[in-house]
């Protein structure tokens, strides 16, 4: 998420339909995510890859748990989420 679209969705009534399709988008590129990352584990046998792709993941549990634009700065992730 793009640092003009995190400032909207904060400012969007969280029973809003933005808010909500906002959420929804999110949890479908984490879904995405995760089965990415479960398919490097079935098709590939090199430990350094599947870490990486953990460490991926793991890297957007940070950004779905900020409360808001602060927290996720105060966790040390950019605005747009990427390293």
């Amino acid at each position: 998420m793009n640092a003009a679209l995190t400032g909207l969705v904060a400012q969007a009534d969280p029973d809003g339909p933005r808010f909500i399709s906002a959420r929804e988008a999110s949890y479908q590129r984490r879904a995405d995510s995760t089965a990415a990352h479960c398919r490097v584990h079935l098709v590939c046998g090199d430990s350094v890859l599947i870490r990486l792709a953990q460490e991926a993941l793991d890297a957007t549990t940070g950004i779905h748990g900020a409360q808001d634009e602060q927290d996720r700065a105060e966790r040390g992730l950019p605005p747009d989420g990427l390293g």
